[in-house]
């Protein structure tokens, strides 16, 4: 098995990496609490150290499949919990990072990754008949946070494969996730006619050829989340989880 520690020292600087970006479009950052009033960057460092506590403290070699890995799940989210008094700051991120930690200290290959997700996730698909939020995701045609790991995170796969050969900035990576992923957590503050928006301005900045430009459209598109309360929560999960994937990604072919 792979040491665990060495997957949680690169999810500590992914989170870092989230908070110390420019604009959080409504998430924290370490300059800004966004739409959030009830938490700040602190809340988040101690979200983050409790996580890593909780991930060390699993017995990996325990879980077999997707029941226990929920279980060994839910015991991190109550650490989370318990940090932030209760506050969620990372409850999506914890969802999506389970998986990818289970498949490092499991020793899967990295052309593998993708099918040992998909088959782990398969129990998901009952939430499409049984809970109602997914339900209506999935009604509405809109790719909620189970997506991922039932695509056996292809998506994030291939943008880690990306940024392997490639440098692309924080803000880019953001805008790119903001264009492209229906983030639950937006439309959750507001509607799918305000998802819709976001996305079609994030992709018109990531267009801009005009450096000034792109610049105040980006503060444009970061002021109009706080000023209607909007977070793009589900977004900082995957850049989060991106990074997380970009820094191990060669442990993952060892």
């Amino acid at each position: 098995m792979r040491d665990i520690k060495i997957y949680t020292e690169n999810l500590f600087r992914a989170i870092d990496l989230e908070l110390s970006r420019s604009y959080g479009f409504g998430c924290v950052t370490y300059e800004c609490s966004g739409s959030h009033k009830d938490m700040n960057y602190r809340t988040f460092e101690k979200s983050a150290i409790a996580i890593i506590d909780g991930l060390h403290e699993i017995e990996w070699s325990k879980i077999n499949n997707f029941t226990d890995l929920k279980k060994a799940g839910i015991k991190v989210e109550n650490c989370m919990f318990n940090a932030t008094n209760g506050i969620n700051t990372h409850k999506g991120l914890i969802f999506l990072q389970m998986f990818i930690s289970f498949a490092f200290v499991k020793d899967i290959k990295w052309d593998n990754l993708t099918h040992f997700i998909k088959e782990l996730a398969n129990p998901l698909l009952y939430d499409y008949k049984e809970i109602e939020k997914a339900i209506i995701w999935d009604k509405n045609g809109l790719k909620d946070i189970r997506y991922y790991p039932l695509s056996g995170f292809t998506d994030i796969i291939t943008i880690a494969d990306y940024l392997a050969e490639n440098v692309v900035s924080d803000i880019d990576l953001t805008l790119y996730l903001i264009a492209n992923t229906d983030d639950t957590t937006t439309i959750q503050r507001s509607d799918l006619k305000t998802l819709r928006l976001v996305q079609d301005r994030a992709n018109e900045i990531l267009k801009e050829t005009d450096s000034r430009t792109k610049n105040q459209n980006i503060e444009k598109l970061n002021k109009f989340y706080i000023e209607n309360s909007l977070s793009s929560g589900g977004i900082a999960d995957l850049f989060t989880t991106i990074r997380t994937l970009e820094f191990v990604r060669d442990h993952f072919y060892a």
